[in-house]
């Protein structure tokens, strides 16, 4: 559900004139710089508005699209499958595919969040090589890359790589929904 902060609360600033952002544990785990997040147990999302956002709406929209596409790769089990699937897909000389070869080590935090930023703003009419997405990519993948390495290398060839994610995603839960119809009844009713 929506955190709000401070502000909206009506609660005054804080000592060093800034806004309490949102409350702590239990009630929210949205740190300072976090506008969102998914957790698996409970089955729970959160979210809040970008104080600092031109959006009036402080871009809870993109937001919430963001952690509801997490809710979708786990609930449907595709981040389980996610580093896997993106090796049939990707070409060999793609810098993460690289990575993935070298280190031996799987990349699905990486893949699900890119795929969540890129998705979301395609849910919102965007396009996936769009400015926005890439400044989001390269903000949260640069914790991923090899010290030494061309960040922006790294994100050009995820950028190139979010179609065939992105069609894959939806080719995935094409398939689910076919093997397992009966399911999607189930989550059907826990939503009523």
């Amino acid at each position: 559900g929506r955190v709000l902060g401070s502000k909206e609360l009506g609660l005054p600033v804080s000592s060093e004139g800034t806004y309490y952002v949102a409350p702590p544990d239990p009630i929210s785990s949205l740190g300072v710089t976090t506008l969102g997040t998914y957790r698996r147990t409970p089955d729970r999302i959160q979210y809040r508005k970008d104080l600092k956002s031109a959006d009036p709406d402080g871009g809870l929209d993109n937001t919430i699209k963001h952690e509801f596409i997490h809710r979708v790769q786990n609930r449907s089990g595709y981040s389980k499958l996610a580093d896997k699937r993106f090796r049939a897909y990707v070409p060999e000389d793609n810098a993460w595919r690289k990575l993935q070869k070298s280190t031996g080590k799987r990349i699905t935090t990486p893949i699900n969040e890119s795929m969540a930023y890129g998705y979301a703003h395609k849910l919102r009419g965007g396009e996936l090589d769009d400015p926005l997405v890439r400044k989001d990519l390269r903000h949260f993948l640069k914790g991923y890359v090899p010290k030494g390495d061309d960040v922006d290398k790294y994100v050009e060839d995820m950028i190139k790589t979010l179609p065939s994610m992105v069609n894959d995603f939806e080719k995935y839960l094409r398939e689910q929904e076919e093997l397992n119809s009966s399911r999607i009844v189930e989550i059907e009713n826990e939503l009523d």
